[in-house]
């Protein structure tokens, strides 16, 4: 497939905190899409025994192995200045520097670094083909809107940010107009994609249901704690200490102890053959939307066929976008309603999330 032959995400899609609350504290063993790094540091803050990090994609294994050893060998400051967080800028010297102190695999560290110097020691947040996708959109967005919606980072409670979409100050209509230019499916396709869409199952336009996933993220999620938001409209972070996991220093202080305890695997395969490969129960899965890449068949099945290698009462976490996979869950308990006001904690709003616990 088109899309998936270099580096995808440096920031990622998704915010991790549905997956993080729903982690029991001390699991056993997690296994779980590595994407960025970014939806996996965080699960290290609940000690895990074991993280086994899975892409197909060397390139994300790579970053995700930098985010957690970054965070193993750096000071909060520096963590956030070598990825480029706006909260610490930096010299892009400054930048290699900080790379050049770290210890890392001798493959991993000399990928990256050949990647990091063609990219001229640029913010790494902004270096995935979702991020500069994200960074088009946002230009469109501003040539149709101007500025008129970056007093929505402005609000600091969620009543005032309301009130403001409700009001006539907001450009409706121009966002509309927006929304159609970027929200139906031959964009995306064209924008992200290269031709690898998943196949639209959930009911209703694409553009309708842009603007429902919208019209609710204004109204139960700021504006300026969504990273996803920011990038959208800005086609930057302004504020990523409360929009990003990682960036929260509490939560990055724990994470940094627990690395002392929880045991990191990288594999590069699908995680379906990597669930099956490995020899003790599994406890969690964080499969991210990847059932939505897969044919009829396998998305079906993909619950039933990692169920040997879980342990009973394991989770799995799945979620899809414009495709929502509702596999075979023969074996399994769908939970995915008791645990609705997780699920709605995600920040992005992108997310149609599912969960499942095995009998």
């Amino acid at each position: 497939m088109a899309y998936f032959s270099k580096l995808n995400y440096a920031l990622g899609d998704e915010d991790t905190l549905p997956e993080y609350q729903l982690l029991p504290q001390d699991a056993g063993h997690v296994v779980a899409v590595a994407g960025s790094g970014g939806r996996i540091v965080p699960l290290v803050a609940k000690r895990p025994r074991a993280i086994t990090c899975v892409d197909i994609l060397q390139e994300q294994l790579d970053l995700t192995e930098l985010r957690v050893e970054s965070i193993r060998q750096l000071s909060f400051g520096d963590f956030m200045a070598l990825f480029g967080y706006p909260e610490y800028p930096i010299t892009v010297d400054k930048r290699k520097a900080l790379f050049e102190s770290l210890t890392l695999r001798q493959q991993t560290g000399q990928r990256l670094a050949e990647f990091f110097s063609k990219s001229e020691w640029q913010p790494i947040i902004y270096l995935g083909e979702f991020e500069r996708m994200l960074m088009t959109v946002s230009k469109l967005i501003r040539f149709v809107v101007g500025d008129k919606l970056d007093i929505l980072f402005e609000f600091d409670n969620l009543e005032d940010q309301r009130n403001f979409v409700k009001s006539t100050a907001f450009p409706r209509k121009r966002w509309t107009l927006a929304l159609a230019l970027f929200g139906n499916a031959t964009a995306l396709n064209a924008l992200l994609y290269r031709g690898d869409f998943p196949k639209k199952n959930r009911m209703g336009s694409t553009f309708s249901i842009y603007r429902n996933m919208f019209e609710t993220l204004f109204g139960q999620i700021l504006c300026r704690d969504s990273y996803f938001f920011q990038m959208l409209v800005l086609g930057r972070l302004v504020n990523a200490r409360s929009a990003m996991m990682e960036a929260d220093e509490n939560l990055y202080q724990t994470i940094k102890e627990n690395l002392t305890y929880t045991q990191i695997h990288y594999i590069q395969t699908d995680i379906v053959s990597a669930i099956n490969k490995i020899e003790e129960p599994v406890d969690f899965v964080s499969i991210s939307d990847v059932p939505s890449f897969m044919s009829d068949g396998p998305a079906n099945t993909f619950l039933v066929d990692i169920a040997a290698n879980l342990s009973p009462n394991a989770t799995v976490v799945s979620r899809g976008h414009l495709r929502v996979v509702r596999p075979d869950s023969k074996g399994f308990n769908d939970i995915s309603a008791q645990a609705g006001e997780v699920f709605s904690s995600e920040r992005t709003g992108l997310w149609q999330i599912q969960c499942y616990e095995k009998q």
